[in-house]
């Protein structure tokens, strides 16, 4: 558990301070959970195989700095059904995707295996193989992390035991999604919705959880994304002004045409 860092994290550093703490972290990644902290105490939660698992609690090093406050309890992860499993995504009735946003069943399209460009999508049941890939693109799968990491604060009194907690929330399915649907398809654009929605849901439950005004929200992202290079190509060229250079286009290896260069057009 974090064994590839080589100092502190903020939780860790929260974890050792002379009040206490202790850190949570909950991902579709293994190695965002586990690097969240390099403290053993530390609990780490992920998606692998198709449901989410942790580490088995560990007694903390010699050269574990002692804490005065007490550890998480369990590492027993909470029961909890899979959102979504053996169902349909389907988009939110009441969005109206605005007049530059992809068409449903866009070219550039590549929808995982199980998928087809056009909604609905559906999510097997948990058995076939094919769930885990399907399901942690899906919203169903922020959802899920969410009330996980909900269950495990109110569990544990996150926030009403002393010292500063911390907890550590990864939705990366938004990006896996837009890998294969591209930023404005309507499958991102309804993820993106849907994670609105978590937010919130989490921000009134840490109101409630935690103690009046004892609670600090960062929202960050790891990394940005590139345009699908088509459209944006696309939509450069229908907005070039009278007089002004187009880009030549040549034709690609998939059918359709890019741009090259793309800057010549700016």
């Amino acid at each position: 558990q974090g064994g590839m860092l080589r100092i502190d994290t903020i939780a860790d550093a929260l974890m050792h301070a002379p009040a206490g703490g202790r850190a949570l972290s909950v991902s579709l990644k293994a190695r965002s959970a586990l690097m969240a902290a390099r403290d053993v105490r530390a609990f780490p939660v992920w998606f692998s195989e198709g449901k989410f698992v942790t580490l088995p609690k560990a007694a903390p090093s010699a050269t574990s700095p002692p804490r005065s406050s007490p550890e998480n309890a369990s590492r027993a992860l909470p029961v909890i059904q899979l959102t979504g499993a053996g169902s349909d995504w389907l988009p939110l009735a009441n969005d109206s995707p605005p007049a530059n946003a992809d068409a449903d069943d866009a070219p550039w399209e590549r929808p995982p295996e199980g998928w087809t460009k056009t909604f609905p999508h559906h999510i097997p049941a948990l058995n076939p193989p094919d769930f885990a890939a399907l399901f942690a693109e899906s919203p169903f799968a922020a959802a899920t992390e969410t009330q996980l990491a909900l269950n495990i604060m109110q569990r544990e009194r996150y926030g009403r035991r002393g010292g500063m907690d911390f907890v550590m929330l990864s939705h990366s399915g938004l990006d896996l999604l837009a890998h294969d649907f591209g930023h404005h398809s309507r499958e991102a654009r309804d993820f993106l919705l849907r994670l609105d929605r978590e937010i919130a849901a989490l921000l009134t439950a840490l109101s409630a959880q935690a103690a009046p005004g004892k609670f600090r929200v960062i929202l960050s992202s790891d990394h940005g994304a590139a345009e699908i290079p088509y459209p944006a190509t696309a939509r450069l060229r229908s907005a070039s002004r009278p007089g002004r250079p187009r880009a030549p286009v040549l034709p690609c290896s998939a059918g359709t045409a890019l741009a090259a260069p793309l800057w010549s057009s700016l």
